[in-house]
């Protein structure tokens, strides 16, 4: 029976040279077991593509470990994510999961496995329960993963079947009525451990803190790892997703006198019979590592992505204020901007192919990545719209709202589209290690996007023609590091951006695509034995070609057209330290200073007459984000420990997308407290979490309703206070 503190990680490949007795053991090739009871990763493959450790690596990668998602008992990406660095969330409503890193939006887009995956409408949170952990790249991505916003990328790993055997059961409850079952089984199905499988699977039935909002999610992950021969091994995964639920898409407050109107967090200005949303995710991997002795690998991946999203929604928008023509009552009403029945169906099928060869000339010693990727997407939409009325009045005298809203679409007034992206690039990298602790990184990629938006239809008469856009680039990156002890490195590392635009210019030409450069400095830690690490670091990055009105072509007074020469500017310092301090001791520190700007623009009250938005801070990102948490193991037998641990995640304040409107800054607790004894061969735990232990008030802004109606903001709620018991068998 396995240890339950270790789970197989990622595939990556170490060079089994050194122990040549090993090099015919497929299994000990490509699956690498990880102790689980630890914060620290001195290996992630997301920087480089390769294992080569990351303090060698000129790349600032940071990683969230299983432990630590199990420590602080995390559902979501904003819960797992306040462990990094300059990472904040911007979730624009209950279905829809948004980040930014180094002040720059993600634009709904992650990365499962290393493949892209949009989110363009909404397809419900990323479900955790098959993730080994979450690793998130700082900086640029383009070279290895070509269309990325350039503040970096999160790409969730998941767990792979490992040969010696594991399995676990789990129930979860807590507050609002949330119950949880999770169950995750691996191992061999034959004697000579050639075939590993492993599955892993959820059931959820939550209620929620919002008014209306409900959740039931059925996820399952069954994967097997079959090892051909010794040098040759076919992985399948496949990962279905059910989560129907009321979706939150309402979180919006009036503003009077350029401040928030204090609505109580729990109000949805949804109505709970009308607005629910069904998503349906599955993914299918396949792939093949075929080793060439003990220098040489290729690895082949090919995935199949669909995500279905049909439901009912109400986007409420705007407020009508007091003593205004149209108001009810003596406070603020809220009118339904429109109430729409909706499908779409989002499809991402790609692959890659990946050569990596460790090869040396006299002392200097090489990895070298040669590779390939291709992916399409598609997106078709269909959708019903509603007439407006009124969901809610009297705001927040005596809080009326979920007024029923009578929904007679006309499927003759259907809005239908499609949209089609074809994405392929080819890259080169050379890790280089040279004598006297330099490592050098060059890489280099050709990346070409293509964009096919059909034409929109609105009950049958078109009324967008359609367009296609079509851009490439060639992204360099190109960094060093120096080894100053055993311990400590010194890194710098510059690289391009690309991110492609939609629109066009006056000649009629498609906008170029975003670009960024990204200069970076810091300092690495690893301590003897990779318990414990940590990165300091500083960063110039600049996004160039953001679209801006075309002042030079006007047409009757308006400034229909676009042109590229805007900017925006993110500068700050990084900390991050994670591992073990001592025995038993586990820690977490980050801290983020973020600097992120418009640089550039057109607009003036001379020109457009529209503000110039220069200098303007970029929107929900604070000057200043840190977190702490830490962890003790007190030992009270052979086998029995008690765990506790604690910490905070501080937020300074935020400005809106119009830079008129401020959010507080705030700091909230979290605890926990962990019993764990063996049960003959059996491990049992029960597991006690509180989030937000003192019930702090949090607020982030979502959508920027404020743009098109000045009395009305996008926000998010942070949860309040929260309750999760776990119960835990393993064996």
């Amino acid at each position: 029976m396995a240890s339950p503190l270790a789970h197989a990680q990622q595939a990556v490949e170490p060079n089994p040279a050194d122990n040549p007795e090993q090099s015919s053991k497929l299994p000990e090739i490509t699956v690498r077991a990880t102790a689980l009871d630890n914060y620290a990763a001195p290996v992630a493959s997301t920087g480089t593509k390769t294992d080569v450790p990351l303090q060698d690596t000129p790349v600032n990668v940071q990683v969230v470990t299983q432990q630590l998602l199990i420590d602080q008992s995390a559902l979501t990406l904003d819960q797992a994510l306040t462990n990094i660095s300059g990472v904040t969330s911007a979730f624009q409503s209950g279905s829809v999961q948004d980040l930014i890193v180094r002040g720059f939006d993600t634009n709904q887009v992650l990365f499962l496995d290393g493949v892209r995956i949009y989110d363009h409408y909404g397809n419900g949170i990323q479900n955790l329960a098959d993730l080994d952990r979450i690793e998130v790249m700082k900086g640029p991505a383009a070279v290895l993963y070509g269309e990325a916003e350039p503040g970096g990328i999160v790409n969730l790993v998941s767990k792979v079947p490992d040969a010696s055997g594991y399995s676990s059961v789990e129930q979860r409850v807590g507050s609002w009525s949330q119950a949880i079952f999770r169950f995750d089984t691996t191992g061999p199905i034959d004697a000579q451990r050639d075939i590993l499988y492993r599955i892993d699977g959820s059931w959820e039935n939550s209620e929620s803190w919002r008014d209306g909002v409900w959740a039931r999610t059925v996820f399952v992950a069954p994967a097997v790892t079959w090892n051909l021969t010794p040098s040759t091994q076919v992985s399948l995964k496949y990962v279905y997703d059910r989560s129907p639920g009321a979706i939150d898409n309402n979180q919006v407050v009036p503003i009077a006198d350029g401040r928030l109107v204090e609505i109580p967090r729990h109000v949805n200005f949804s109505d709970p019979g009308f607005t629910y949303q069904k998503n349906i995710m599955s993914r299918a991997v396949l792939s093949l590592l075929q080793r060439f002795g003990n220098d040489w690998s290729l690895k082949l991946q090919a995935t199949d992505y669909s995500a279905r999203s049909e439901g009912l929604v109400v986007n409420s928008a705007p407020f009508i204020e007091p003593g205004t023509p149209g108001n009810v009552g003596n406070g603020y009403n809220i009118l339904l901007a429109d109430g729409s029945y909706s499908v779409s169906n989002e499809k991402t099928k790609a692959v890659s192919a990946d050569l990596i060869g460790h090869f040396g000339v006299g002392q200097i010693e090489n990895t070298l990545l040669v590779g390939a990727d291709f992916s399409k997407y598609t997106e078709p939409l269909y959708s019903i719209f509603n007439a407006p009325d009124f969901v809610g009045v009297n705001l927040p005298v005596d809080m009326t709202v979920n007024v029923p809203i009578p929904l007679d679409p006309d499927p003759a007034d259907a809005l239908t589209a499609n949209q089609l992206i074809l994405d392929k690039g080819v890259y080169v990298q050379d890790q280089v290690k040279l004598p006297g602790g330099i490592n050098l990184l060059a890489g280099l990629r050709y990346q070409d996007w293509h964009n096919d938006a059909s034409a929109y239809f609105m009950g049958g008469q078109l009324i967008y023609g359609g367009s296609t856009y079509d851009s490439s680039a060639v992204t360099p990156r190109i960094g060093a590091v120096y080894a100053l002890t055993r311990s400590f490195s010194i890194y710098a590392l510059y690289s391009d951006g690309f991110y492609p635009n939609q629109g066009f210019d006056y000649r009629a030409q498609p906008l170029k695509a975003t670009g960024a450069d990204d200069r970076e400095i810091g300092v690495k830690y690893l301590s003897d034995g990779g318990r414990l690490q940590a990165v300091a670091s500083a960063y110039y990055l600049t996004k160039t070609n953001v679209p801006a009105p075309d002042v030079n072509h006007p047409v009757d007074g308006t400034y229909p057209f676009d042109t590229t020469i805007g900017a925006e500017r993110s500068k700050g310092v990084e900390f991050d330290l994670r591992g073990e301090i001592l025995p038993g001791w586990k820690l977490i520190a980050t801290y983020a200073y973020t600097d992120a700007r418009v640089t550039k623009d057109t607009n003036s009250i001379a020109t457009t007459g529209i503000p110039s938005t220069v200098g303007d801070r970029l929107a929900n990102v604070p000057w200043n984000m840190a977190s702490v948490w830490s962890t003790y193991d007190f030992h009270c037998g052979r086998d029995a420990a008690w765990t506790v641990g604690a910490g905070i995640v501080a937020r300074g304040d935020s400005l809106d997308v119009t830079n008129q409107l401020s959010v507080p800054g705030y700091a909230t607790v979290n605890a926990m407290i962990r019993y764990a004894d063996m049960w003959g061969s059996r491990r049992v735990s029960v597991q006690f979490n509180v989030d937000n232990v003192l019930d702090r008030h949090t607020l982030l802004f979502g959508y920027p309703y404020q743009q098109f109606y000045p009395n009305t903001a996008g926000v998010v709620y942070g949860n309040p206070r929260s309750f999760t018991l776990n119960a835990k068998l393993e064996f």
